[in-house]
């Protein structure tokens, strides 16, 4: 099964209305994973 990535904005999290919408979608396709972040995150090490 292929992973779709997804890298919500800064502050938001798995819990968003976008991230739900994309898992409730994708889900029977892909493995969805929200990447979250915040401005002291390591984009290169995630």
């Amino acid at each position: 099964m292929k992973t779709l990535l997804y890298f919500h904005g800064l502050g938001s999290s798995a819990a968003s209305r976008k991230f739900i919408k994309l898992q409730s979608e994708f889900a029977d396709k892909y493995q969805v994973t929200c990447v979250e972040w915040t401005y002291t995150s390591d984009i290169r090490t995630m």
